[in-house]
């Protein structure tokens, strides 16, 4: 009881704002061959064409993919950007 007129198992659970939860900016994990090679800062609601010219533009992404041949740019929304080159 502690003090309380009431037992905690009575009261009513927290409430939240879920507005409050969401990130206008998120990072961005940037792979290249599935290896970690980067991480961007980015608006949680960029397409996923801008994102990948972003992440194309990290300094050892660039790099990396400097005179090889892109084969696929994988992109998780919210989460990473992947490019797979040729062997």
């Amino acid at each position: 009881m502690l003090g309380h007129p009431e037992s905690l198992s009575h009261e009513p659970w927290p409430t939240y704002d879920p507005t409050l939860a969401d990130d206008d900016i998120r990072e961005f994990i940037v792979q290249v061959n599935g290896k970690l090679r980067g991480r961007i800062q980015a608006p949680s609601t960029l397409a996923a064409d801008e994102l990948v010219r972003l992440a194309a533009q990290e300094p050892d992404v660039r790099s990396r993919l400097t005179g090889k041949a892109v084969l696929k740019e994988i992109v998780v929304p919210g989460r990473l950007v992947n490019f797979v080159l040729a062997p």
